[in-house]
């Protein structure tokens, strides 16, 4: 597993020292801060994130602005990372990077107060060295954006600029549908590459299957082998297996529907030994290739299918349904489809949190998510966190969250990581 292993921290807002987790198995792959408010919950996954982000885009300027003494990330490779201020809790700051191979770079970041908070230093190398750990970043803050490690955090001005331009231009709600819209999108592009990926390793094995036909058949015809020893029973069980098993994949589109009605009458209607044997010998491997279509596939069916219908769960009255055709569809109980910004604010946090989710499946990632209770009633609190462990279930993935929902919480006691003093 890759991800954090563990945090030190001293004097975060010149109170609190922190060593987490306290025990020394450090963090799973998921964890759940947990502690009083004004302890720092919120202030600690934002402090792990601009550590880590590699982008050069005001990360870090925000680990300037944060007030803490010195922060240590370790992560599971071993790979240190370490924070002091220079002077204060605020401002200029030294950071140590040691690889796990021991190698030790050191950068420097002044913060020249006259100019505004800006922040000067060497980060090219720290760039590079953070870039190499391959950690995709997300981090959904209190005010439901999801920001990632590549992204501009930008400054105050920059962000001023951005509401008043979005305001003025009334470009608001337009905005959230538009990247509700996207990440919609790059959700149903995730399934439908994969699918085409498994696709083309069946169909590699399928193409291997019937070159053993054609040599089975030509050995049989050689050797004038009888029908004695063919049970056809066993090959209509099979068809019968394969076509239910079939049935869970083009339900999403990701196979086309296995009619074996015809086929099964056939092989049934066959009398003769070397009728049976001749059958056999097409059916069998036809059969293995439909086999070897669909284990390449289940991959992506397992996944497709905790995402429909892990989603679906959360809803009383709205259907949810999936074809690779059309992407993911939401309909209310009279049957008329939905479009992202006719959901609730809560349905559409759990949309961004699936979607994000399942695209960051393919690299190891460090998800943190601030108080993800809001926006969700009780009930949806207590399947949250399940439904996203069903759905990263295989990666390598880590979930962080700063959370006092007493649902949350009870639910997952291993995970929680208690701040409290040292």
């Amino acid at each position: 597993m890759t991800g954090i292993r563990s945090l030190e921290i001293q004097k975060l807002y010149g109170t609190f020292d922190y060593q987490l987790p306290e025990s020394s198995d450090g963090f799973a792959n998921k964890a759940i801060f947990y502690g009083d408010n004004g302890c720092g919950k919120t202030t600690i996954l934002s402090l792990i994130f601009h550590l880590l982000a590699p982008a050069r885009r005001g990360h870090r300027s925000k680990v300037a602005l944060i007030p803490f003494e010195s922060a240590k990330l370790v992560m599971q490779d071993g790979v240190t990372i370490e924070a002091k201020k220079l002077e204060g809790l605020t401002g200029s700051y030294v950071l140590q990077c040691t690889s796990n191979s021991g190698e030790e770079r050191q950068f420097e970041f002044v913060m020249h107060s006259d100019e505004g908070g800006k922040i000067e230093g060497t980060d090219k190398g720290l760039s590079e060295f953070l870039q190499d750990l391959n950690l995709s970043l997300f981090f959904l803050t209190a005010d439901r954006k999801i920001l990632n490690g590549e992204e501009d955090v930008g400054n105050e001005e920059t962000e001023y600029r951005k509401i008043y331009r979005d305001y003025r231009f009334g470009e608001r709600g337009l905005l959230a549908t538009s990247s509700l819209d996207r990440v919609l999108s790059e959700a149903n592009h995730w399934i439908s590459s994969k699918s085409v990926e498994g696709t083309n390793v069946g169909s590699g094995t399928v193409n291997e299957i019937y070159e053993n036909i054609v040599r089975s058949i030509t050995r049989t015809l050689d050797s004038g082998v009888s029908g004695e020893d063919v049970n056809i029973d066993d090959l209509v069980t099979k068809l019968d297996e394969l076509s239910s098993r079939n049935s869970e994949f083009s339900k999403y589109g990701i196979t086309p529907q296995l009619r074996v009605e015809e086929i099964k009458r056939d092989v049934l209607a066959a009398s003769t030994a070397s009728a049976k044997h001749a059958i056999f010998q097409v059916v069998e491997p036809y059969l293995s290739g439909i086999e070897a279509r669909l284990d390449a596939l289940e991959d992506v069916r397992r996944i497709t299918d905790a995402f429909v219908r892990n989603f679906e769960s959360f809803f009383i009255d709205k259907e949810v349904t999936f074809k690779l055709s059309g992407g993911l569809r939401i309909k209310n109980h009279q049957g008329i489809n939905l479009t992202p910004n006719m959901l609730s604010s809560g349905e559409q946090q759990l949309l961004r949190l699936f979607c994000h989710t399942l695209v960051s499946r393919d690299q190891p990632s460090i998800f943190m998510i601030d108080e993800p209770e809001l926006s969700l009633n009780i009930k949806w609190q207590r399947k949250l966190i399940h439904a996203l462990d069903e759905l990263v279930t295989g990666s390598d993935m880590q979930f962080l969250f700063a959370s006092h929902s007493m649902e949350i919480l009870a639910q997952h006691r291993d995970s929680i990581i208690h701040l409290k003093q040292n």
